[in-house]
């Protein structure tokens, strides 16, 4: 006699951008930004307080933790070229 058994498989589909967005994260992890309710962003390494430039496609979006290339000092200090 053979029984058969249910078994539910859970299968974790990464796209593709997800994939290069955490090489770059993890290749920048010194350059990470986490969202503060206060004042925009704050730098992980320096707790530098931060902005999202509005030139940047991110700027409507305001995501929780971004991950940036360059800081351009204005008036505030901004984040640019950056992904979330």
């Amino acid at each position: 006699m053979v029984s058969h058994a249910l078994i539910s498989v859970r299968v974790l589909v990464i796209r593709p951008s997800c994939k290069i967005r955490r090489a770059i994260c993890s290749g920048f992890f010194f350059h990470s930004a986490k969202k503060d309710p206060q004042e925009g962003y704050k730098t992980v390494v320096e707790n530098t307080p931060t902005y999202i430039h509005p030139a940047s496609a991110l700027f409507q979006r305001q995501p929780d933790w971004v991950c940036y290339h360059e800081l351009v000092l204005t008036s505030k200090v901004g984040l640019c070229r950056l992904t979330r």
